[in-house]
This record gives structure tokens, sequence and C-alpha cells, in this order.
């Protein structure tokens, strides 16, 4: 599981290829519990920034993320800027077979 949090940090910049439904939402899960665990952090000893900071570290390997799971269905990967639509896009299945931006992902 743990992977599938750094595997994002590690392709920041890598907006081609495919991303499949595991590594998308257990990003979304453990950023989730992250950003809580901030919040609440941020309500008991009052650290207001620290929760800003990590929104702004982990906003770009998202976007590079959601790009690559979004292509992984088939569809252009700019769909996933347009709000709401990203998140339906991102809860399709996966193509089984190699589409215009590579080979399916092994699990």
């Amino acid at each position: 599981m743990y992977n599938y949090f750094l595997l994002p940090f590690i392709k920041i910049f890598n907006f081609k290829g495919r991303s499949n439904l595991k590594e998308f939402w257990y990003f979304i899960l453990i950023n989730f519990v992250i950003s809580m665990f901030l919040v609440f952090t941020k309500k008991i000893h009052g650290i207001d920034k620290i929760a800003t900071y990590y929104r702004y570290l982990y906003i770009i390997p998202l976007i590079s993320l959601g790009f690559r799971r979004i292509q992984d269905t088939g569809k252009n990967g700019f769909l996933f800027l347009i709000p709401f639509v990203n998140f339906i896009l991102s809860a399709f299945p996966s193509e089984e077979s190699k589409n215009k931006y590579g080979e399916p992902i092994k699990e």
C-alpha cells in the first residue's frame, strides 16, 4: 500500500502512460487520512500552516496521477482538470488492451 502512495511522488512529472484503479484510489485514500490527521493536529495544537503546505506538496503528484488514470480508461488526460468529471472518469474500469497511451498495467 505504501508503494501506491510513493509511486506518484516518484513519477511526479510523468503525465504520459497509464495508472490503474488501485494506484489512484489508494493515493486518494492515504492523502485523505493524512489530511484529516493534519486538520485535527491543527485544531488541537494550533499549527496552522502544515496542512496547507501538505496540500501544496501533493497537488502535482495528484494531477499527474489523475492524467495517467484517465488515460488508462482511453480518454484524454486533460479531462482530469474538469471538476466532478475527473472522479467519475477515474472510477471507470481500465481498458484491458493496449490503447494509445500504452500497455495495460499489470497488478
